[in-house]
């Protein structure tokens, strides 16, 4: 994983901006999300879906709007939560470590 200037712990909204359909992102409190699911050991991960092509967002508050979704639920036109958890509560607020993105294909 490469390292693009974001500092560890201090953000907590996140904008899309552009993105292809089928693009997966994951947010997690550990500076290794790509395992995500039951194999996720850190406190928190979530993990969003783009299904417009482009996707394009104002502000969304992981905290706010993200770690209070549900599967399926539709965030914001063209974005959608597709999984996540949360070891006993942790804040989210703040506790960014790690953000991956895989892209996708239309079908996937």
């Amino acid at each position: 994983m490469s390292y693009h200037g974001c500092k560890n712990d201090v953000y907590s909204f996140f904008t899309l901006d552009n993105v292809a359909s089928a693009v997966r992102i994951a947010f997690g409190s550990e500076k290794d999300c790509r395992v995500t699911g039951p194999g996720y050991t850190g406190d928190w991960y979530y993990m969003v879906k783009t299904y417009i092509q482009p996707t394009n967002t104002s502000l969304i508050s992981l905290p706010g709007v993200v770690a209070s979704a549900i599967p399926g639920q539709l965030l914001k036109p063209g974005l959608m939560f597709v999984e996540g958890k949360n070891k006993n509560n942790k804040p989210v607020e703040g506790k960014l470590s790690c953000l991956y993105i895989w892209p996708g294909t239309p079908a996937s």
